[in-house]
């Protein structure tokens, strides 16, 4: 049975239009495979109209969070999924939305369609998924349309991340690792490296078996890692050149855009210890100081999320806000993340279904 999520959501380093669900490649780690959405042919939940009125409409909706277009599928799959990501971007267009645009993909963009998108005018940054893994892993992957993907873009002049992820042992060695970097720093700004993120129904469709780690530890980490692997590119790969590389996905879009940090990560140990970060971009999240935030602050905007609390849920100590004996969904928590500049602890609603990330303070987890 397929799952459904929702066609407007935030997630932890952007809104998302989600009005396309399912993904006829089958890469084996996918997150959306437990829920049976890959391997399938993508279903148009809402038409592109309409799903920008939902996203205008949304209450979380701003004009300066990043929108990750159609994370639940790869909108260069199918000929149908590359015109309705067109006609989404001319909607978008038309309906003057000025947030920074997020597309991702793992297959091949046509040069003819990325004319098309730059005739939009849109301010989109490419994540280029890839992995070095083969097709017995990323199954209906090309790696050499991935790999041309940077080249073209690069000839283009547009703005390309380096989506690097997940690391399992047939990508992780020393020299495979070397390939990949050395292949990517040519095109891209900048790599994001995450390892296997893994929530509740992929623990419980996969042998993780061989990762001695508990169920427990596996939710609450970022992402998980094997600890050879991860020292290897902490201690060796960020010291060969001074390409940027992030642990923090807001981090590297904040780092492309020339923003400063959006998520409460400046001056914490992602910023300081994790990512690999240019001076100049340090600069520039370190000019963007902080408002004073009071428990009224607070009240107020949780208020405007029709959530009633009063200063007596509300606890500041530092950097860190703490909302107390209330349950909210992940969603507001990210967007109170972004509006209050704080790192917010606060309980998550059980039927949440969005992982655990860096958002909620975890780490990655080593094994």
């Amino acid at each position: 049975m397929k799952t459904k999520y929702p066609v407007i959501d935030f997630h932890a380093s952007w809104l998302v239009i989600n009005s396309i669900q399912g993904c006829p490649k089958n890469c084996k780690y996918c997150f959306l495979k437990p829920d049976g959405l890959n391997g399938v042919l993508p279903e148009e939940i809402t038409n592109p109209e309409n799903a920008v009125k939902e996203l205008i409409e949304y209450k979380l909706y701003n004009e300066k969070t990043p929108i990750c277009l159609f994370p639940n599928t790869d909108i260069f799959a199918t000929d149908k999924n590359i015109k309705y990501l067109l006609e989404t971007l001319r909607e978008l267009k038309k309906k003057v939305v000025k947030n920074p645009i997020v597309i991702i993909t793992k297959c091949k963009i046509p040069e003819e369609v990325l004319k098309e998108i730059i005739a939009t005018e849109l301010n989109i940054v490419y994540f280029i998924s890839y992995s070095g893994l083969d097709g017995t892993i990323e199954i209906g992957i090309n790696q050499e349309h991935t790999k041309q993907n940077f080249i073209l873009l690069k000839d283009y002049d547009q703005k390309v991340i380096h989506y690097w992820r997940p690391f399992l042992p047939q990508n992780s060695s020393p020299e495979k690792i070397n390939e990949i970097y050395d292949y990517v720093k040519e095109y891209a700004s900048a790599s994001i490296v995450i390892g296997l993120k893994v929530k509740a129904t992929m623990i419980d469709e996969y042998d993780l078996s061989a990762i001695n780690l508990t169920r427990e530890e596996i939710l609450k980490a970022d992402s998980i890692f094997d600890s050879k692997t991860y020292s290897y590119i902490q201690d060796t790969l960020k010291h060969t050149s001074d390409y940027p590389l992030f642990q923090a996905t807001s981090c590297a879009i904040s780092f492309v855009l020339g923003i400063p940090d959006y998520k409460a990560f400046y001056n914490t140990k992602t910023c300081e210890q994790l990512n690999r970060c240019t001076e100049e971009q340090r600069k520039i999240c370190s000019n963007c100081k902080p408002t004073l935030i009071t428990k009224g602050n607070v009240v107020l905007l949780l208020k405007s999320l029709d959530i009633e609390v009063n200063e007596s849920n509300i606890e500041i100590e530092g950097d860190t806000i703490y909302i107390n004996e209330i349950n909210l969904p992940f969603s507001y928590k990210s967007y109170l993340t972004e509006q209050l500049k704080k790192t917010i602890v606060v309980a998550r609603d059980e039927a949440d279904y969005y992982w655990t990330t860096s958002v909620d303070s975890a780490d990655v987890k080593k094994f």
